[in-house]
């Protein structure tokens, strides 16, 4: 978990058509008050990491952010690279917590000699080759075909 960041800035309330919010609370509603009767000018600002940190993607290792539901009354967990997505909770703790708990299916080891895979993506596409004897795996287009297949023939 990275440290706490602090920083001075300027507060512009921009009132014009077109422009959302620029500040966000979680959940929603909350905040927002005590944000509205902040005026222009400078602010000490204090950013404090939330517990608990998202995991990167089983699927792919990719960066996680979290994604509010229709209505802003729950969110998900969706990767930047592969677009897996988690299940829809009703708080931020909850879909964190549902997130981290996903496992992604492992490899067996390599069938020639016994080392373990080294995964590697490109182009949207995966494959595996072994640490030991440099034995690669054809292409697969999701991760779970490339163990599914793998897994079968070891």
């Amino acid at each position: 978990m990275s440290e706490t960041i602090e920083f001075e800035a300027r507060l512009i309330f921009a009132a014009h058509r077109g422009c959302g919010s620029v500040i966000t609370t979680w959940p929603p509603g909350t905040g927002e008050k005590n944000i509205s009767q902040c005026q222009d000018g400078r602010y000490h600002v204090t950013l404090t990491p939330i517990e608990p940190e998202l995991k990167p993607c089983p699927r792919c290792g990719g960066e996680m952010y979290l994604i509010p539901g229709e209505f802003g009354t729950s969110c998900y967990t969706r990767c930047d690279q592969c677009h897996a997505r988690g299940p829809l909770c009703d708080t931020y703790k909850e879909a964190v917590e549902a997130h981290n708990a996903r496992k992604c299916p492992e490899l067996d080891p390599c069938p020639h000699c016994g080392e373990e895979w080294r995964l590697d993506r490109s182009k949207k596409l995966y494959s595996a080759r072994c640490r030991g004897c440099d034995h690669r795996t054809r292409k697969y287009t999701t991760l779970f075909g490339l163990v599914a297949d793998v897994n079968r023939r070891a």
